[in-house]
């Protein structure tokens, strides 16, 4: 009897941890999860910017405030002796299948026991593969390999890092490049020469390994590398969309995907629904691109382009339009560590015509020093800038604002090209972004302040931001494509949208969080 459990991502949008149970061929027990995401509302209930979970104490915080389930499929050192471990429930999980890299889908994926493969495309692989590189421990960041932890002599009910470093098996949707394998060989640490550190990478395989029918199908989203998944069950295929959208540059991907996933007669679609509670807005790549240009043609200084974490496909467009402007397009040196990962994957070179900005910095992780090694033809340091503010569109975020007092120019343009704000912390961002503009004199291009019931609060203008989501008319026009017998919702606040399928008969699951649904 095949089983889906909603673990978390029900009611909710992020923090997919998605398990399915079945049986195979000759009776054995066999598992996966879709997805083990952080869910940040969760997060955002307890915990902030300088109160987080206490790392000395592994995973007891996140497990004593509810905010990743009790399972007994976690990391042994990362439970200290007092964490109860009757109460956890058990779960066969055989391997992670992760459908893109954003934290909110694989954020606590690292708190897996580490005899988990994590299955991905080659591109994820890359993408968390430069994000641990380039992190400060934190272990949402840790997918690729994680340092060990072991209890501390005198308080076991701490624990403390090492430094040896533990490689997580891969297991890749498609043939691992010689580069990625290098990529995945070595950690900064491991590459300095430091004698006090050990890693052991993690083996690098395909789906096949895997024991079970599992298929993957290529969807767009707002980072690169984003797929589906399909399993094979005994009660027939269960396929699970991740996130995805039509209206990216790539959304002939999804389309197809529906159409091989209606192939397969699936006996269940589990299917994201961010946007169902959200205003519809009808905004494509293409109009981002063409509305960035018309506020950058009409901007003679510097241009500060804001747009999200990853969104390697926005990066590219401030690329085009630079390019059409007479600028150049400058990037941090992690994104640069990015960019040049992603390589490592697919062979696409999105440096050219990119230049990386030289920051003021005591200190450097290896990382870095490499990326500046490599790349040190194409450094611009905030002199070179402040002489020709014209010639350059800075890739900066409200957090990268700082850097804009070694660059003391004034009256430039902000394009804000990302999300709105979803809550009150969020509008608190906005308001403090607002500040910093005032300040510096730059005009924001993207949002606008506005008064409700006494207090400022953001409001996007429409046409700068495509969002990562499929709409909702599009999603039902997809759901109703695949036909799949029953269909769940997850990543939605509004799991009670998809309940019109009925008509169409296709029975609706709407989760509840920890319930199994037997297939």
């Amino acid at each position: 009897m095949a089983e889906v459990t909603v673990f978390d991502g029900a009611g909710c949008i992020g923090g997919n941890k998605v398990h399915l149970s079945f049986a195979d061929e000759r009776g054995k027990s066999r598992g996966v999860f879709f997805d083990f995401g952080m869910n940040y509302s969760k997060m955002e209930r307890y915990y902030e910017e300088f109160l987080r979970p206490r790392s000395n104490r592994g995973i007891h915080d996140l497990l004593a405030m509810g905010i990743v389930p009790p399972l007994a499929c976690y990391r042994h050192d990362l439970i200290p002796e007092d964490v109860d471990r009757s109460i956890a429930r058990r779960v066969t999980v055989d391997a992670l299948l992760i459908s893109h890299a954003h934290m909110d889908h694989v954020g606590h994926a690292a708190l897996l026991d580490t005899g988990i493969p994590f299955a991905c495309t080659p591109m994820t692989a890359a993408i968390l593969k430069s994000l641990r590189d380039c992190s400060k421990g934190d272990v949402q960041y840790d997918c690729p390999y994680s340092s060990i932890r072991t209890p501390v002599e005198k308080e076991p009910r701490c624990v403390s890092s090492s430094r040896r470093y533990m490689g997580r098996d891969l297991l890749l949707t498609d043939e691992c490049s010689s580069g990625l394998r290098e990529l995945y060989s070595s950690t900064p640490s491991s590459r300095s020469g430091s004698s006090r550190s050990t890693y052991i990478p993690g083996a690098i395989g395909g789906l096949e390994d895997l024991d079970m029918e599992v298929q993957c199908f290529p969807v767009d989203h707002s980072v690169y590398g984003a797929v589906a998944f399909s399993v094979n069950t005994e009660e027939g295929w269960v396929v699970y969309s991740g996130d995805l959208r039509l209206h990216g540059r790539n959304g002939d991907e999804t389309r197809r995907f529906a159409k091989e996933a209606r192939g397969l007669e699936p006996r269940l679609l589990i299917v994201e629904g961010t946007r169902t509670s959200r205003e519809d807005r009808d905004e494509s790549e293409e109009m981002v691109e063409e509305n960035c240009l018309r506020a950058v043609s009409e901007e003679r200084g510097l241009v500060v382009a804001d747009f999200g974490p990853r969104n390697v496909e926005r990066l590219e467009t401030f690329r085009r339009i630079a390019s059409s402007t007479g600028r150049e397009l400058v990037i941090l040196l992690k994104d640069a560590h990015l960019l040049e990962s992603m390589r490592k994957a697919d062979g696409v070179d999105r440096m050219e015509g990119v230049r990386i900005y030289d920051d003021l910095q005591v200190r450097e992780g290896r990382h870095q020093e490499e990326v500046r090694e490599e790349h040190s033809h194409r450094l611009v340091g905030a002199d070179e800038i402040a002489d020709s503010p014209g010639s350059f569109i800075l890739s900066f975020s409200f957090w990268d604002l700082g850097r804009m007092l070694d660059i003391r120019t004034e009256g430039e343009t902000y394009i804000y090209s990302s999300s709105e704000a979803f809550n009150e912390e969020q509008q608190i961002d906005f308001r403090r972004l607002t500040n910093w503009l005032h300040r510096l004199n730059m005009k924001p291009v993207g949002y606008q302040m506005t008064t409700v019931a006494g207090r400022e609060v953001p409001k996007k203008v429409p046409g700068y931001h495509a969002s990562g989501h499929i709409s909702a008319p599009e999603l039902l026009q997809l759901v109703r494509e695949v036909r799949p017998q029953a269909v769940m919702a997850v990543h939605t606040q509004s799991p009670e949208f998809f309940t019109c399928l009925t008509d169409d008969g296709i029975e609706v699951i709407l989760p509840e969080e920890g319930r199994p649904y037997s297939l």
